[in-house]
């Protein structure tokens, strides 16, 4: 009766625990398995050859299309200079005006000093008519009379030359002088600009001036408005600055919004293609190990798998990487989902 006690409490006892491990050990199996037949979705590439784009990197400063400095023809004290740095004016907008009232007095005793002058040469004529007066002292008369219409013409021109009127429409990109200031014959007061469109002037060293022509797409970005934008070249300079020993290349670029304001700083990226033919992959699809190395994952097409393949690059183009060596044209290599694979993964094509 003892003996059968014994078997009976160990079967009690021994049978939960057989059944735990056999639980542990069908949900071990089950997760490997799963582990095996589960794959991850990545996109592929074939390995070719390929040209590739070369970029020059270059930096300039913005000027806008036309760029003048405005001033008096006459010397006078302003009276008017309304516009700030930064406001836009108009074709034919008065900007700026002196006092008028010097020229104004000039004006009247010229007209009076040539109304002068007709009374005498009519009284004249008279009398050269009747032989009572000499030729030479008639055509005397007559100079006088043609310089009192030429002095009228000259002070009525010095009195419309106080005001300055805009020649084109444009911003004040600078104001060099205030209301009350006494300006001599031919100082600039303001600077105008027409800004609606702009050019870049870049410089470029001479070694990559061959790559460089007229009509070429650029990129334009600029930091202070954080913008970038497109532009064309549209000349090259024949000679070095003998200074920098760098050529200036001017860009064109449209400005519509007058976003860009002339000084601002411009870095330009000049495209041009490359000769040279080679292996060039997405820099995403490059990766690195703890030692440096450079390495991709090639898919085994039958197997459906994904194995690490160390290559050496080259030269870095854009967004491109050119590799050296480690690839033979017609492998297929993970250009996105690389970063989830290790060696040996099984992976789905998902392009």
């Amino acid at each position: 009766m003892l003996k059968n006690l014994n078997i009976l409490m160990k079967y009690f006892f021994l049978y939960p625990i057989a059944s735990l491990f056999l639980i542990i050990s069908c949900s071990k199996e089950k997760d490997t398995t799963e582990k095996k037949n589960k794959s991850i979705a990545v996109s592929v590439e074939n390995v070719q050859t390929s040209n590739t784009n070369n970029t020059i990197s270059i930096s300039g400063n913005v000027d806008g299309s036309k760029t003048v400095k405005v001033g008096f023809l006459v010397a006078g004290r302003i009276n008017s200079i309304p516009f700030e740095e930064g406001r836009a004016v108009k074709n034919g907008q008065v900007v700026a005006s002196l006092d008028p009232v010097s020229y104004k007095i000039a004006d009247n005793l010229a007209q009076i000093q040539l109304n002068q002058a007709n009374d005498e040469l009519q009284r004249l004529k008279i009398m050269h008519d009747r032989n009572s007066l000499s030729d030479a002292d008639y055509k005397k008369v007559n100079f006088v009379q043609q310089q009192a219409v030429q002095q009228t013409k000259l002070n009525r021109h010095n009195l419309s030359e106080t005001r300055i009127y805009a020649p084109f429409n444009g911003v004040v990109i600078r104001k060099l002088a205030e209301k009350g200031e006494i300006v001599g014959e031919g100082t600039p007061v303001m600077v105008i600009s027409d800004i609606n469109t702009v050019y870049v002037n870049a410089y470029i060293p001479d070694s990559e001036l061959r790559y460089v022509k007229i009509g070429q797409e650029s990129e334009v970005y600029i930091s202070s408005i954080d913008r970038t934008v497109f532009g064309t070249v549209i000349e090259v300079s024949s000679a070095a600055d003998p200074a920098t020993r760098t050529f200036t290349v001017k860009i064109k670029v449209p400005n519509p919004n007058w976003l860009i304001r002339p000084g601002m700083i411009a870095e330009v990226k000049i495209v041009y293609p490359s000769s040279k033919r080679g292996i060039y992959l997405p820099s995403d699809a490059i990766l690195k190990n703890d030692n440096g190395q450079y390495y991709v994952y090639i898919v085994d097409k039958q197997k459906l798998k994904a194995y690490k393949r160390v290559i050496n690059i080259g030269e870095i183009s854009q967004n491109k990487i050119e590799v050296v060596s480690g690839l033979n044209i017609g492998e297929t290599i993970v250009s996105k989902g690389q970063n989830k694979l290790s060696e040996g993964s099984s992976v789905s094509i998902k392009n």
